[in-house]
């Protein structure tokens, strides 16, 4: 597809995703009533899903403009962070296999315990985990990994 915004937007209606968040520069963030964190400058992976409306869903976490409603929303908002990749898994419904999987594969770290996951009825510490660098490279092998439930990598330039 030339223009994965629109395939997405108009096709693609539920499944899961993940945020690769951006932060360039350490910093001190208040969630909610959840907790205050000193984060570290890398990469931030959120895994989500939605079950109606998946590019609503999606155009709203690249919105930094908006009500804060969820725990991603802090980190969205934040002007430090950027959200450089999105991955799609369009019809699947296992966020949390995804999220476990994902965490393995990079021997990421779990940001803080509960922080996105707070629906999570799967036993998942958190639905927002840490990597120092996440390479082109390393996300390519990872979608290769996952190439039989057929992922997309949408560029956050489209939304």
């Amino acid at each position: 597809m030339n223009n994965l915004k629109d395939f997405h937007l108009a096709n693609i209606c539920t499944g899961c995703y993940q945020l690769d968040l951006r932060l360039d520069q350490s910093v001190n963030l208040q969630v909610g009533s959840l907790c205050r964190l000193d984060l570290r400058k890398g990469h931030y992976i959120y895994t989500g899903r939605h079950k109606k409306s998946l590019g609503s869903r999606i155009s709203r976490h690249c919105q930094s403009e908006k009500t804060v409603y969820w725990h991603i929303d802090y980190f969205t908002t934040h002007p430090a962070f950027c959200i450089e990749n999105i991955i799609v898994y369009p019809e699947i419904d296992t966020e949390c296999l995804i999220n476990k999987d994902f965490q393995r594969f990079f021997n990421s770290k779990i940001v803080h315990p509960g922080l996105g996951s707070g629906d999570c009825i799967n036993g998942c510490k958190s639905h927002l985990q840490y990597i120092e660098n996440l390479s082109g490279e390393f996300l390519s092998t990872w979608i290769e990994t996952y190439a039989s439930i057929n992922p997309i990598i949408l560029p956050t330039g489209e939304f």
